[in-house]
């Protein structure tokens, strides 16, 4: 798994590549999320277009680092989706806190998508 940084404004994309789970460095997002905070970016997209598979360790570094950003006084959105993590999200009765609902698969519509969510974030709108 590989966890990428790209900057659009003060927003920062967290793209994530490969299996999100215990044994290929689930950990590698937590540690990604912490650096960027230290850093002063607190407004942070997560990527999930690149994810093949995912575990419930993946699952729990993803909850762990909203909860990480939010006791940071930052904002951490999900993109790119797929219908199982969303499923999994309703069951655990976190869609609204960690699901961008309006961009669930931006992949499909393109880049601009997701220039408007950082634009969003940026001029401090409710995502």
């Amino acid at each position: 798994m590989t966890v990428s940084e790209r900057a659009v404004g003060s927003v920062t994309f967290i793209d994530i590549e490969g299996q999100l789970t215990l044994g290929d460095g689930a950990d590698r997002l937590q540690d990604k999320v912490r650096s960027l905070l230290l850093q002063n970016q607190k407004q942070l997209i997560v990527n999930l277009a690149g994810v093949s598979y995912m575990d419930s360790a993946g699952l729990g570094q993803l909850i762990q680092s909203y909860a990480t950003t939010s006791k940071q006084g930052g904002v951490l959105k999900l993109v790119n989706l797929t219908s199982r993590l969303q499923d999994l999200l309703v069951i655990h009765r976190l869609e609204f806190d960690l699901a961008h609902k309006t961009l669930p698969l931006a992949r499909q519509h393109g880049s601009n998508l997701m220039a408007q969510l950082a634009t969003s974030l940026q001029d401090g709108q409710k995502v």
